[in-house]
């Protein structure tokens, strides 16, 4: 949810993109959805020259894509879609969360 710029948003990118990867290598299903200001993040680590971009390649299969309201709004909308991200509307034009509560997925936000 949150953006990468500054030294506090990129802790939090690290952090997240790092528990994520240990979790994917270790085999358990992880699930990545870019939402608010994380679509500005998407679009930013999906960039060859991004030093986050190898965290993006090796959790491709883990992303689930983009809230599509969002990434209209930040302005990413075409750049995510010419990257192949997909853009997330199930519930008020943007993700649904409901359907990862309903199979029992633990839900972290940064």
């Amino acid at each position: 949810m949150a953006g990468s710029k500054g030294d506090e948003a990129a802790g939090r990118l690290h952090t997240c993109l790092n528990a994520a990867q240990e979790l994917y290598n270790a085999g358990h299903a992880v699930h990545l959805i870019f939402d608010g200001a994380g679509t500005q993040t998407l679009a930013e680590i999906s960039d060859k020259k991004s030093r986050y971009h190898q965290f993006y390649l090796d959790l491709r299969g883990a992303i689930d894509g983009a809230c599509e309201a969002c990434a209209i709004s930040y302005k990413v909308r075409d750049q995510l879609v010419q990257n192949d991200a997909r853009m997330l509307h199930e519930h008020l034009n943007g993700p649904s969360f409901k359907k990862y509560v309903d199979e029992d997925y633990t839900i972290t936000t940064f």
